[in-house]
Parts: structure tokens; C-alpha cells; sequence
């Protein structure tokens, strides 16, 4: 199997093809693909098959029952017999229809060759007991039945479920451990479209080992062979002026869809399971790995009319793909009498939140990076013993996700949905919520995401949904509390893990045993800030710079965990700054440190001052930093220590933290240490007067 490295290498050799967050703005014409080639471009064989669709499974009597029995044998996928491990022989798993309200049952009989789970992708259910876990692990030679209230208010649309065991999801779900899962009643706001045909198009892949069984990995060499279900090519049947619903979802590990009908138009009426706020006709649609879109279809005159999908560059670092026509429609035979004139408007008030007026409780940045070796969040390889991002439940947060890498990935979260609002810093028009959205390359997505619902209390996990990358590290686990409960237990060796990797950018403090004592330096609106200044309480303490991809997102994300903490343990808050020092004065100054200032997850208040001010408050703290090399564009990062100081009146550290420790064991430090300062200091800090 090639290195991350050797496939990076590869790629840069294809032609470039740079998205913009939504959609890819141009196509290429090289065929080659880096997972492998796809009939070259041209057209298939003859002949091709009528359109199929998997075996249907409905709910009777409000309970869906599905067996998932896993198996590795023969089974036809597309025009090839594939040796594999998958459900109940088919390449393709059945499609399960439920309604809001029923109980969805999967027995999962695992005779496969790997431990492994099911992931209910999009569902906004709970992670609890049989729900929807990816902690749960049902071992070779077992059997686990997931029992799963549908809730009455949950959007109706197209969803599906596969396997998420981390280190091994690319394979399994490359095997065809996958369904897909409808809730019903998504054409109800529009009463011109009930009775319509609808068409479930599952779009997955897989590579072939020469022993006829999936490939291990991914063989940059080796064809890919794309398919419709468990098709190659089929032909749909459509009358000239017939409207179709097509629910297109992308179940395959890692590969982009860029789709569109040879410059016909059609029309968006779902996307990762929500309804729009209004139907979006669009002549193309980006449909990253993972993600649903459901799509009206309309042919005026009779013809072959081609779902293809473009050449796809996923950037300098990323992957190719080739283009490919998916499916052919067929528009043949009398036209119908009444053709539906698209697009409708949908009857009663939207069923989505326009999260952009939503008073916001907390801001993360969180950052997607890489090495040679691995995938990273926050420069820390998955680990699933570790809590990364703790939540208040009942709260609303605004997540900065940024893409420090040359290539893009996929942010996916479990368990809920969230908006869009910004991508590259431009405003993006409300009209969806989603759970599946793409980083631009060395860009960020803004997304508010509102934790107010049962089903997101409990532990559940983000991820890059570029399989892959997911199983290469690229994860991160969160726990939801209720803050009206007892904070769940966090065990020793959970909390914030240590990086080891040279690429964090961090340099050991010049002086551990540092006492701190008086500094002076200004705040974003250049106003002085010394060690007077914390006499009126605790702080805690940092330095590093707003460019920073590494340590300062993670000390800003245990700056919110014990934010959090405070806020849910008994005995009243004591009072505590958030402080942060930029080693970087020749950038952080002004409007770049306010702004860095107004996206903490916590009330910071941001530092620097001349190149002086900053080097000896950094002496007195103990701290260090080495700015690098000047690139080639002029840019440059800072190596820079990264402890977390609590201090106290007069600049006085009483206590040093790594950056791995525990949220709990800083937040009772705080504790410890608040009764020590002067009462009178902390009548004043709460605005009080003793």
C-alpha cells in the first residue's frame, strides 16, 4: 500500500481543479484519476441495464426490522464478481423507509472478517445505549440488534448507515457494508409533486485485487469501478415532461461527485437529509463523499439525457478522479398531459431555523491538518479514550473549521445537523442546514450548531468523511453534558493528549521554574494591560500567535472546557480571565488581534506590545518562541512554548500546566487557588463591593 506521502507525490502530476467550498468551478480534461482510471472517459459497453433499485424494508405497524447478516462471499457488483464481505450477499445494501415516529430495528449478525458497527449517518438520534454509537463494537462471531426511536420531529429525507470501526471504515465501507435509510414525507410541503416516481441512485466504488477480492488499500494504478447500485451504466425510463425525484447519495469511501445532465437544469429539494427553505435549480452539484442530495428531474423533449460526473482535483496535495457518465436518462413516449412547472413553491412556513439571528454562547476554531504519516484535528491523531471538545448542552456554538492542508477534506458531525454561514469569509445565503460540508483547500467554513436537542447529550464524535483520512487520524471525540446533571466522570488519561509530532511548532519553556511577576503590554485597542491589571483576580495564561494551526487552537478549545467546567460544578464561579500573549507583534497588532480576540470560544482578552514588551514578558513568565524562515510568499510561523499559566495579583504564577492536562484539573486549581486571593480584590472582580 503507497504512503499519504507517495499518493501526494502522485497527485501533483494531475492538473488542478480548486474548489470553493460548495461547488468546483471548472473541469479539467485529463483522464487520469488517482484511484486509478474509469473507462478512460468514453462511453460503456453495450448493452446497459435497466435501472434496479435494492430491496425495500418498510416500517409495519411503526417498526422498520432489518437484518444485516455479514458475510464474506461472491457477489455481482456492476458488470464484475467481487469477492467480499458485505450484507446479506448484495454489494448494495436494501433501502429501509421509515416515518417520524416509528423504531428503526438493525440486527447486526457479524460473520465477517473484521469487528465492526453501524454509524446512522445524519440521523439526529441518540448515541446512548443501542442507538447510534460508534463506541459500540460488535465482535467477529456476534451479533447486536440497534433499537432506534425515529423522533416525531426529525426531517424527512435521504439518510444511510455503513460501518465506522475507526482504522479499518475506508475498507469496510468499500466492501459494501452500507443501506440507505428514507424517512418519508419530504415531497409533503409541495402537493403538485405527491405520487411522483422517485429513484434511489446509491453512487459508490470500489478497486479489485488480482485475487478478485476488494483491494486493501488504495492502488493509485488500479481501475476504479464506479457504480449505480449495483449497476454499471443503467438506463431510466422517463416521459417527456415528466417530473422524477432522484434521492442521490454518496456511499462510496473517499470519492467526489461533480454532477450535473450535459447543462439541463434540475432542482434541489433536499441535502444531507433537510429540506431546503426554497427549491434551488442548479445546472451542477458538488456531492462530496458521504453527503445526500435529492433532486427533481424534468426532460421537456425526448433524448439521452446523461448523469455524468466532472474530473475532480482535490487540490496541489489531494486526489484525482476521473469523469464518468453514471446513468442515462431515457425520455421516450407520449408526453404527459400536465407537465409540472419547476420550481414550486412550498406550502406553510419553512421547517428550518435561520441560525444567523441566533444569539451564540460559544465560538471554537477547530483545524484540519496533516504530516507525511497521519491526518490530525487540532494536530492530534484520534484517539478514542481522549474528550477533545467538551459541550455545554443547551447552548448554540459558532465553529470556525479551517484547512491548514493543500488538499480538501470533508467536515461531517455526528448526531446533529448545523448551518453554514460563512465559507472564506464570505456570507452564505441561508437556505439548508447539512452535516456534511467541504473545507476548501488552505481554507476555513464558518457553521453555528445549536446543542439543543436530547439526541446530542452523550459522547459522539466529527470527522473528515474522507474515509481515509478519517481512519488516518482525522477524528475527534466530543462529549455533550447536561449542565442540570452531574458531570459525567472524565478518567485518568482522558483529557487532551500530547503531540509528539516536530510539526506542532512548539520549543520547551526557557525557564521552567519561572515565578512571573510585573509585565506591560497593550490590549487590541492599544491600551495598557500590566500585572496591575490582574489584581482583581485569577487569570490563566498564555503566548502564542493568531496564526498558529497547532497549539493555540488546543489551548483555546481547554480554555472553553474549563470555562465549562466551572460553569457546571457546584460552588459559585470564582472570578477568572482568559489571557492571551501574541509572540507575534509584527503581525498581532490592532484589528487582526481583535478579531482573533471575538472568535475565542471564551471572554479572552488578547496582548501584545513592541517587539521589547514582548520578549521580557515572556522572560519573566518563563516563556519561549523562535520565529522561522521567511517562505518564499513571505509567510512564516513562530515556534512557540505552550504552557498555561494560572496567575494571580501582581503577574504571580501559582500554578504551570502542559498543554495535555485535563480541563478538570486546571478548573480545580482555579478553585483551589481563588480563596487565596484577597477578598476585597474579588468583591471588585464581581463588580461587588466588601
Amino acid at each position: 500500500m503507497l504512503t499519504h506521502a507517495a499518493i501526494t507525490a502522485l497527485a501533483l502530476l494531475a492538473p488542478a481543479l480548486v474548489p470553493d467550498g460548495a461547488e468546483f468551478p471548472k473541469e479539467t480534461r485529463d483522464r487520469s484519476s488517482m484511484y486509478g482510471l474509469s473507462w478512460f472517459g468514453g462511453d460503456p459497453p453495450m448493452p446497459r441495464p435497466a435501472f434496479e433499485e435494492s430491496l425495500t424494508i418498510r416500517s409495519e405497524n411503526g417498526v422498520a426490522r432489518v437484518e444485516m447478516h455479514l458475510r464474506k462471499q461472491e457477489v455481482q457488483a456492476g458488470d464484475q464478481k467481487l469477492v467480499t464481505t458485505c450484507f446479506n450477499g448484495k454489494y448494495t445494501g436494501p433501502i429501509v423507509r421509515v416515518r417520524p415516529g416509528d423504531i428503526l430495528e438493525v440486527r447486526l449478525i457479524n460473520d465477517g472478517e473484521y469487528n465492526t458497527n453501524l454509524h446512522f449517518h445524519g440521523l439526529q438520534v441518540s448515541p446512548d445505549d443501542y442507538g447510534d454509537s460508534v463506541f459500540t463494537i460488535v465482535p467477529i462471531g456476534h451479533e447486536f440488534t440497534y433499537r432506534i426511536r425515529i423522533p416525531e420531529y426529525h426531517h424527512p429525507g435521504t439518510y444511510w448507515f455503513h460501518a465506522h470501526p475507526h482504522a479499518t471504515t475506508q475498507r469496510q465501507v468499500m466492501q459494501g457494508m452500507a443501506a440507505t435509510l428514507i424517512v418519508e414525507g419530504e415531497l409533503d410541503r409541495w402537493p403538485e409533486l405527491r405520487g411522483i416516481t422517485e429513484r434511489n441512485c446509491v453512487l459508490h466504488d470500489y478497486q479489485k485485487s488480482f485475487n478478485g477480492e476488494v483491494a486493501q488499500g488504495i492502488q493509485v494504478s488500479w481501475p476504479t469501478y464506479r457504480l449505480v447500485n449495483d449497476q454499471k451504466f443503467p438506463e431510466v425510463a422517463i416521459r417527456p415532461g415528466e417530473t422524477q425525484l432522484l434521492r442521490l447519495s454518496a456511499q462510496g469511501p473517499n470519492i467526489y461527485y461533480y454532477l450535473d445532465f450535459g447543462g439541463e437544469k434540475f432542482w434541489v429539494v433536499n441535502t444531507d437529509g433537510n429540506p431546503v427553505n426554497e427549491m434551488r435549480e442548479v445546472d451542477r452539484y458538488a456531492l462530496p463523499p458521504g453527503s445526500r442530495a435529492d433532486v427533481l428531474v424534468k426532460f421537456d423533449k425526448p433524448g439521452r439525457y446523461k448523469l455524468h460526473t466532472s474530473e475532480i482535483r482535490t487540490g496541489p496535495a489531494g486526489d484525482g478522479y476521473s469523469a464518468e457518465n453514471l446513468l442515462t436518462m431515457v425520455c421516450e413516449g407520449e408526453p404527459v398531459a400536465k407537465p409540472i412547472a419547476l420550481p414550486l413553491k412550498a406550502e406553510g412556513p419553512s421547517p428550518l431555523r435561520d441560525l444567523r439571528g441566533v444569539k451564540v454562547d460559544n465560538v471554537r476554531t477547530i483545524v484540519f491538518n496533516e504530516t507525511d504519516n497521519d491526518f490530525r484535528i487540532d494536530n492530534r491523531y484520534f484517539d478514542g479514550t481522549r474528550i477533545d471538545q467538551l459541550i455545554k448542552w443547551g447552548t448554540v456554538e459558532r465553529w470556525i473549521i479551517r484547512n491548514s492542508t493543500d488538499e480538501l477534506h470533508v467536515f461531517h458531525f455526528h448526531q446533529t445537523d448545523f448551518q453554514v454561514v460563512k465559507v472564506n469569509g464570505k456570507e452564505v445565503p441561508f437556505n439548508e442546514h447539512r452535516d456534511n460540508i467541504n473545507l476548501p483547500v488552505r481554507g476555513e467554513v464558518e457553521v453555528i450548531i445549536p446543542f439543543d436537542m436530547p439526541c446530542q447529550v452523550g459522547d459522539y464524535v466529527f470527522h473528515c468523511h474522507i474515509l481515509c483520512h478519517e481512519d488516518g487520524g482525522m477524528m475527534q471525540k466530543v462529549r455533550c453534558y447536561d449542565p442540570s446533571l452531574p458531570m459525567p466522570p472524565i478518567r485518568p488519561g482522558d483529557g487532551f493528549g500530547p503531540v509528539e509530532d516536530a510539526s506542532h511548532q512548539t520549543v520547551a519553556a526557557s525557564n521552567p521554574n519561572a515565578a512571573g511577576g510585573p509585565f506591560a503590554l497593550k490590549d487590541a485597542e492599544g491600551k495598557p494591560f500590566t500585572d496591575a491589571s490582574l489584581n482583581d483576580g485569577l487569570a490563566l495564561m498564555t503566548f502564542g500567535y493568531t496564526e498558529c494551526t497547532g497549539a493555540c487552537p488546543r489551548t483555546m478549545a481547554t480554555f472553553s472546557s474549563v470555562d465549562d467546567v466551572l460553569d457546571s460544578t457546584p460552588g459559585g464561579r470564582p472570578p477568572l480571565r482568559f489571557v492571551f500573549v501574541s509572540v507575534d507583534p509584527a503581525r498581532d497588532q490592532g484589528k487582526k488581534l481583535a478579531e482573533y480576540q471575538a472568535a475565542a470560544a471564551v471572554p479572552l482578552v488578547a496582548l501584545t506590545g513592541t517587539p521589547e514588551e514582548v520578549a521580557k514578558a515572556a522572560a519573566t513568565f518563563g516563556a519561549a518562541y523562535q520565529p522561522q524562515p521567511r517562505r518564499e510568499d513571505g509567510s512564516y510561523s513562530v515556534r512557540h512554548s505552550t504552557d498555561i499559566y494560572l496567575v494571580g495579583p501582581g503577574g504571580r504564577i501559582f500554578r504551570r500546566f502542559a498543554l495535555n492536562t485535563d480541563p478538570q484539573v486546571i478548573a480545580a486549581a482555579v478553585r483551589e487557588y481563588a480563596p487565596r486571593v484577597p477578598a476585597k480584590a474579588v468583591a471588585r472582580a464581581e463588580g461587588g463591593d466588601r
